[in-house]
């Protein structure tokens, strides 16, 4: 959903595929998490709404498409990614939707050649001044590379096809309060329904329903930072009858966040996690994070520091994965058009009710160029490892991909 500043946003915004990736288990979408420049594309007025085409095109080396531990698969890979919005806006109220395909080429194992498919509709509300409601809506088709999921290290190449999956979300907010009130409330719930559509024997047990409600007090603390007070309920149902792994967690934070005081901005969120199972497993208790801070000492230059420590749901190993990650980047530009991308990471996993723990590290450089306003070009090389106390499942990755953003 689109955020307002400091709470929730007014204005439609172009979608050019997704801003970031975790490269150990999406190693064939990469090049949707290119960055995108200054692509300024142009719409084309159809009346009530406005018509935005983009095209993506990438191609570039994958060393290990299957992320395995010895016998390396390598090929290269071609992705294309076109996608059509269509906005509408009235006065401080905007409407989207959004579509968009992508369509990847392997060309040393065509087995794993692959099409997702993504719908997404957005409306953003200014009701008055002091009410606003955000309503989304999204439908994706999409994969998960052999090498990830149910389908990692040894058995990475056990199933003949990517596994595929269908997922629906659903999500609504309200905001009382105005811009500059010294307090305002968010209430927001939302559900995610997740099935697969292969490899029934292997992943129905995956298959899953999510459903959240969440409230957030913002108290003004200065004239550019405010306090959070957040609550969360989030029920996790499994579809299959028999899965011990139905669960409600429950998070409690506190934190702040802030625009453009001095030469930062952030947010910071710190509070307790409670994981409570519907069966016998052992229910759980954490500290839970999430922090994202922006730092530009000079005009050119973002360093970006971002991290978090929260449950996430089990890919088949134990109850859930305890996940603690921390990524930095530095983005600078040297000019009107040329800018670079520095990125490195760290992912921890503790598999909870197994012994499993993993460890993956990334790191990355982008050299970004805006050619023209409809034309982006940009050259990305990641690198990805993961070491795991279990057998088969360690790994090394490189890839380097070419993209060209293309727009009217």
């Amino acid at each position: 959903m689109t955020t307002r500043t400091g709470c929730i946003g007014h204005k439609a915004k172009l979608i050019l595929g997704k801003k970031s990736v975790q490269l150990a288990t999406l190693p064939l979408a990469i090049a949707m998490a290119l960055p995108v420049n200054a692509l300024e594309p142009a719409a084309v007025d159809m009346g009530p709404f406005r018509l935005v085409p983009t095209l993506g095109i990438s191609n570039g080396y994958d060393s290990n498409l299957f992320l395995t531990d010895g016998n390396e698969k390598e090929s290269w890979v071609t992705i294309i990614n076109p996608q059509v919005q269509f906005i509408a806006e009235n006065g401080n109220d905007s409407y989207s939707i959004t579509y968009g395909v992508n369509h990847g080429i392997v060309q040393d194992s065509r087995d794993d050649d692959y099409t997702d498919h993504s719908l997404r509709g957005d409306i953003n509300l200014e009701l008055n001044s002091r009410n606003y409601l955000d309503v989304s809506a999204a439908f994706t088709k999409n994969h998960e590379p052999r090498g990830t999921g149910a389908n990692q290290g040894n058995d990475a190449t056990s199933n003949p096809v990517p596994a595929e999956y269908d997922e629906r979300t659903f999500d609504v907010a309200y905001t009382y309060g105005g811009k500059e009130a010294d307090g305002r409330l968010k209430v927001a719930a939302g559900f995610l329904d997740k099935e697969y559509t292969n490899f029934l024997d292997q992943n129905a047990a995956r298959d899953r329903k999510n459903n959240y409600v969440a409230g957030t007090f913002y108290y003004r603390v200065a004239p550019k930072t405010q306090a959070i007070f957040e609550i969360k309920r989030k029920k996790i149902d499994y579809d299959l009858t028999t899965s011990p792994l139905d669960s409600t967690e429950t998070f409690y934070l506190v934190g702040a966040t802030w625009e453009a005081t001095a030469q930062t901005t952030g947010t910071v969120k710190v509070g307790l996690a409670e994981k409570d199972f519907d069966s016998n497993l052992q229910d759980d208790d954490n500290v839970s994070w999430e922090v994202s801070v922006d730092w530009a000492p000079i005009e050119r230059s973002v360093f970006t520091l971002a991290t978090s420590k929260l449950p996430e749901e089990t890919d088949g190993t134990g109850s859930y994965i305890d996940r603690t990650s921390l990524s930095v980047s530095w983005m600078h530009n040297w000019s009107d058009r040329f800018s670079t991308r520095l990125t490195a990471g760290r992912r921890d996993g503790e598999y909870i009710g197994n012994a499993r723990e993993d460890e993956e590290d990334t790191w990355g450089i982008s050299l970004m160029y805006n050619m023209r306003r409809w034309l982006d070009l940009s050259l990305n090389y990641d690198y990805s490892d993961r070491s795991s106390n279990i057998s088969g499942l360690d790994y090394d990755k490189n890839t380097i991909y070419l993209r060209a953003d293309v727009s009217l």
